[in-house]
């Protein structure tokens, strides 16, 4: 692939994006383009197909690792919003110990994660009044969290 084939959108690195958030690409599509870049870069790496210049690998390298990190960001968002469940199953009448074993996570860890997480909606609820959960929530949240586990 020559210079003029890499879309205009995507010729500098500076253009990149470094997070979903900045980018706007949903996930299927970060990973899409990731592993396009690494496959190419892999390819030529291997000796096989049409010879990259250093200038074309270098791009394909290093648009392997920013959708490679954008990827990493969406992937942490998900594995953080997992707690809304943990904490809707709980809520909904599941036991701990169920709740636990769908996470694949010790009680201990689930306890941890949740303690994590209404520590965080708390801050979000600080910054954005109708976000996260309030002081008598959160309160509320340990409390039950310290029952269950």
């Amino acid at each position: 692939m020559t210079q003029q084939q890499i879309p205009a959108d995507q010729a500098r690195p500076e253009t990149w994006p470094l997070t979903r958030s900045s980018s706007g690409l949903p996930a299927p599509e970060l990973l899409t383009r990731y592993l396009d870049a690494r496959g190419t870069l892999r390819l030529h790496l291997h000796g096989i197909g049409e010879p990259l210049t250093h200038a074309e690998g270098r791009e394909h390298a290093l648009r392997e690792l920013r959708y490679g990190a954008a990827l990493r960001d969406e992937l942490d968002n998900l594995w953080f919003g997992r707690w809304d469940a943990a904490w809707a199953a709980l809520c909904a009448g599941a036991e701990f110990a169920m709740v636990a074993a769908a996470m694949d996570v010790s009680t201990e860890a689930l306890r941890a994660g949740l303690v994590e997480w209404a520590d965080r909606q708390r801050g979000v609820r600080e910054r954005h009044p109708t976000l996260g959960i309030g002081e008598e929530q959160y309160r509320e949240v340990l409390r039950l969290i310290g029952e269950w586990a």
